[in-house]
């Protein structure tokens, strides 16, 4: 399975160029948080990715360290197109988290569209920063935003 199935790496690139507004808000305080197994192709973007001091990168997050994982991000994204059943959504729900994933496959299957988490359509990364700010605003809060992709 490739990157391009899982989307880390558009997640990553994307995060960037998404309007300042967005990126900027105190609502939205990002610190992207990527987490899973690496792919080749992830490995060969993350060689090249100019803002690896913004973005951390924790590659695989075991079990015994998934509890702490969940418990320190406020919002999980999956930009998988790939996702077949969707695990790691139900352990992102189980934690309490809000989660963000594309309308396909497992995650259409899980999600309940804006109560059980927000769904994007295939490919448009841009919608993913706009549901996790509408997330914090809805919650009230100006706490950090970590935003989780998984995998690599």
């Amino acid at each position: 399975m490739g990157d391009a199935d899982y989307g880390s790496t558009r997640i990553a690139s994307a995060f960037f160029r998404w309007p300042a507004p967005i990126r900027q808000s105190p609502l939205a305080h990002w610190n992207p948080l990527l987490a899973g197994e690496e792919m080749q192709s992830f490995r060969t973007f993350w060689r090249r990715y100019r803002h690896q001091d913004r973005v951390v990168n924790l590659g695989v997050v075991t079990a015994d360290e998934r509890r702490d994982f969940f418990a320190a991000i406020d919002v999980f994204v999956l930009p998988s197109y790939v996702e077949s059943f969707g695990i790691s959504l139900l352990e992102a729900g189980t934690n309490g988290l809000p989660a963000v994933a594309y309308g396909l496959g497992g995650p259409a299957e899980i999600l309940k569209d804006g109560s059980t988490g927000r769904l994007v359509a295939a490919g448009d990364v841009a919608r993913f920063p706009r549901h996790v700010v509408q997330r914090n605003r809805a919650a009230g809060t100006t706490a950090g935003v970590r935003v989780r992709a998984m995998p690599c």
